[in-house]
């Protein structure tokens, strides 16, 4: 949503859990690929037409992931690390040849400044990002219930409530 907000001239949304790319069909990314059906490398070179990503964000804490976005940016490509890695899998074989010749730009985080969240809730409380679809709410009571939910990939992002 907020790539759209900016004026991404086209979004891309991956995942591996079929019911979390329908859920995300609400947030109308221009594509939607399942990466346990196919090659994302080769379906992201597809919708580029050859030229790959101008920005690619991991969210998640996968190595595969992490290789595939290295893989899959466009040349001068920007790549987001937001989701650390098993500590028996930080490793991951990126071909850093790739990262130089095409003069990428890696980036790790996982923290953001006080200024980032006020930034997020200014866009939520204006309407501009739309939570409706994205977060659902539960009580606390349902707490079993709800978790069991998110691991199956039935939700995206739960809030629990007293």
């Amino acid at each position: 949503m907020l790539a759209q907000l900016h004026g991404a001239y086209k979004t891309i949304l991956i995942d591996v859990v079929e019911e979390r790319l329908q859920l995300a069909q609400a947030f109308q990314p221009d594509e939607i690929i399942n990466a346990s059906r196919v090659d994302v490398v080769e379906e992201v070179q597809k919708v580029t037409q050859g030229k790959g990503a101008h920005v690619v964000i991991t969210a998640n804490p996968s190595p595969t992931a992490q290789v595939q976005a290295v893989q899959m940016a466009r040349k001068g490509g920007r790549i987001l690390l937001f989701g650390g890695l098993p500590p028996n899998q930080s490793s991951p074989p990126i071909d850093m040849n790739i990262v130089h010749y095409n003069g990428l730009y890696l980036i790790g985080t996982t923290i953001f400044a006080p200024r980032h969240q006020q930034t997020a809730l200014t866009l939520i409380t204006s309407g501009k990002i739309n939570t409706k679809d994205l977060i659902t709410c539960y009580p606390l009571s349902d707490f079993n219930k709800a978790v069991q939910l998110a691991l199956d990939g039935k939700v995206l992002k739960e809030v629990f409530f007293p």
